[in-house]
């Protein structure tokens, strides 16, 4: 099915005339098996858009575009000047193109629901839809991310509306929605079949399977993304988040799993397993701890591999840095969840963030991005 679009927008304070776009049919931009890579304007020094290799990936979904509680958007990616982040969002989208790879904007994120609760509403949903195909068109992407968290119960009429609209105004677009983990001492709860509905209108619903161990009460210390291993103490891994989602209705060819390229570490416990001592215990993860800053410490600890859970980890005794031990996805940990996943048939993967794989931001080497590669495509 082939559609025109045609409208003027302001993005960013800028008036623009979008040009007809020819619509490619619905099945355009999927694979066998996605890699989608999340890029993050915020991060951009630590993997610099030139450096970015298309060949590790299928999708590169690019942050962000922010709504507005008037259903407008915040065009700027992140950047103070608007101009230049769409500037370097367009390069990357013209590079994903080059490669044969697809590019999509991520919307939202954490810390963004009140914009997207104003935004979705009824009154102001047509304008918001306007505003992120403008965006698309203008930038040359060929979807976009809803990154739409939490989803409140109240949200739920709302956010199913935007995704029935942004597919009728696009057919062809390539939707994708990135999906909370399921702890499976309340999985009726967290993997609600309301989500097996949304699902329809998207072509990937990728898990957000990291940072699955925290200081709740009655936890013991666990990995931040374990393929296998939950219990009622530990009780989440990537393996039981995409079953419990598949039992829920989200056809297993939509559902990815989600590969942290960053570490989480800890100050007074020193391995998994173990009784907290206190929030204090957790001292670096996201935005932090990058995978360089892992391996500068990695020849003055000591490299385990759980079995059970199927992940990896390294302890310092002493401590380095004030860290006990670092949970992290190593090569090995990324190869035994590409094996598990086209062995049960799931869709594919996303990486948060390919910015935070990078180990030498002048060579653009990237060591976990390498591994995913050749764990997931080749």
């Amino acid at each position: 099915m082939n559609l025109t679009v045609r409208s003027v927008i302001a993005v960013g304070g800028i008036a623009f005339l979008a040009a007809p776009v020819a619509v490619r049919g619905a099945g355009d931009g999927r694979t066998r098996t996605w890699v989608s890579g999340y890029y993050t304007a915020w991060n951009k020094d630590l993997y610099p858009p030139d450096k970015v290799d298309f060949s590790a990936l299928t999708h590169i979904i690019v942050g962000r575009v922010l709504p507005r509680p008037d259903g407008s958007v915040h065009a700027g990616f992140d950047h103070q000047d608007g101009a230049v982040g769409r500037a370097m969002a367009r390069t990357l989208s013209q590079r994903a193109h080059a490669a044969g790879r697809k590019a999509l904007i991520m919307v939202g994120g954490s810390g963004e629901h009140a914009g997207w609760v104003g935004a979705a509403s009824p009154a102001n949903r047509p304008r918001l839809v306007g505003y992120l195909l403008a965006v698309m068109d203008e930038t040359g992407f060929d979807g976009l991310d809803i990154d739409w968290e939490p989803v409140e119960r109240v949200d739920r009429g709302d956010l199913l509306a935007l995704a029935r609209e942004l597919r009728a105004a696009r057919p062809g677009m390539i939707l994708t929605f990135p999906i909370h983990a399921v702890n499976m001492n309340k999985v009726r709860e967290d993997a609600d079949p309301w989500f097996a509905k949304l699902a329809e209108s998207f072509d990937q619903v990728n898990v957000m399977s990291y940072e699955m161990a925290f200081n709740a009460p009655g936890w013991i210390s666990w990995f931040s993304s374990p393929l296998f291993g939950e219990a009622p103490n530990h009780p989440m891994s990537v393996s039981a988040s995409l079953k419990a989602w598949a039992g829920a209705g989200i056809p297993k060819s939509k559902l990815g799993m989600g590969i942290p390229f960053y570490g989480v570490a800890w100050r007074n416990i020193s391995g998994p397993y173990q009784p907290y001592t206190g929030w204090s215990d957790y001292i670096e993860s996201d935005n932090a701890l990058t995978y360089r800053r892992v391996m500068q410490r990695f020849q003055k600890g000591s490299y385990h591999w759980d079995e059970a859970a199927q992940s990896s980890y390294l302890t310092f005794s002493p401590p380095v840095d004030g860290c006990r031990w670092i949970s992290y996805d190593s090569p090995q940990a990324i190869a035994a969840k590409a094996a598990w996943l086209r062995a049960n048939g799931y869709g594919g993967t996303i990486i948060w963030t390919l910015n935070q794989g990078c180990t030498d931001p002048s060579t653009g080497a990237n060591p976990p991005l390498d591994a995913v590669k050749k764990s997931f495509l080749e």
